[in-house]
């Protein structure tokens, strides 16, 4: 069903898995993983760039090591500083956020990777071709700079991160 309502369309972004409900979470880890695996790899193989959000708990506990460091990982963690020790391409930092024109609190994310130029680069969520997904994504954690916007209230921050 997911499949057949991105047909056609095209994503800038990884396109995510959210699993939050409990029922689910209460069959336990290698039954929430098969889950997981099971819809990542489905979509993975029709040639999208896919990835999984969870919060910091979710991930620690309820998901295999094997999927946190194949996918992208957007982290749902609403603290000043994460303590979070897995790798991941985006933070969700505040669920109470503000934007203009919007009433309400919205959500806040920090993104670390240019997943347009990753995903562009590839021909993924229907940028090309659908190439065949390899089990060495190394050329992905070879990345070791990223240029980042960050809006703080009325000012913008942009620059350059090196990984040391």
């Amino acid at each position: 069903m997911f499949l057949s309502v991105i047909k056609g369309k095209q994503f800038e972004m990884p396109v995510y898995f959210d699993l939050e409900e409990k029922r689910q979470f209460d069959l336990g880890k290698e039954q929430v993983s098969a889950i997981m695996r099971a819809f990542l790899k489905k979509v993975e193989s029709a040639g999208y760039f896919v990835g999984l959000y969870g919060s910091a708990s979710s991930l620690t506990t309820h998901t295999a090591d094997d999927i946190k460091s194949w996918y992208t990982i957007w982290l749902a963690h609403w603290v000043d500083q994460t303590n979070y020790s897995g790798a991941y391409g985006i933070w969700q930092h505040s669920e109470k956020g503000k934007v203009s024109g919007i009433n309400g609190n919205v959500d806040l994310d920090i993104c670390y990777k240019d997943f347009p130029t990753i995903i562009k680069g590839k021909g993924l969520n229907g940028w090309g071709k659908t190439p065949v997904p390899t089990p060495d994504k190394s050329e992905d954690k070879q990345d070791t700079t990223v240029t980042a916007t960050i809006k703080i209230g009325n000012d913008t921050y942009k620059g350059t991160l090196v990984k040391s």
